[in-house]
């Protein structure tokens, strides 16, 4: 991976790398205005992407997806594919079966799978809050596993 030097006073890093007792970072975020200013750091093979761990993974997922409302959690080799009408595709390129998670940030009624028609069980996770401060927002969250070279359309029921 490409080493970033940055002003340690001036952002944060999201998510950091170590080797041989030497951390470099992988995501680095600074405030701007209003705002949040992210810094991916990709390595010279992109295809090393998919080598980074599953939580790794999942950071850099919530942080790219934050204003969709709608994550996928789980390990390399899958991808979900947005549409503006509600729907959205979750694609399996891995050899085996693979566990992954819907994360819905806004309140939904349902998620239907476009081909079955079957409604997904969602779970609710509360809200994380400090002194009136949201660190985390509610969730509502389904499990599935993708069979081997695989996809499964969906589409998000009564969404607010």
């Amino acid at each position: 991976m490409q080493q970033v030097f940055y002003f340690t006073n001036d952002s944060w890093e999201e998510i950091s790398g170590f080797n041989n007792g030497l951390g470099w970072p992988v995501m680095l975020r600074g405030k701007y205005a209003d705002a949040n200013l992210y810094v991916l750091v990709i390595p010279d093979n992109f295809n090393d992407l998919y080598s980074l761990p599953e939580n790794v993974l999942n950071r850099i997922r919530e942080v790219l997806c934050s204003q969709s409302g709608i994550r996928i959690a789980g390990p390399a080799g899958v991808s979900m594919f947005l549409y503006d009408n509600n729907t959205f595709i979750v694609e399996s390129f891995n050899d085996k079966p693979t566990d992954i998670q819907i994360i819905l940030t806004r309140k939904s009624g349902s998620l239907t799978d476009l081909l079955t028609n079957e409604k997904l069980d969602l779970t609710t996770t509360p809200a994380i809050t400090f002194s009136g401060k949201v660190f985390a927002p509610e969730m509502y969250k389904a499990k599935l596993t993708l069979s081997p070279h695989s996809f499964r359309g969906f589409r998000i029921d009564g969404s607010h």
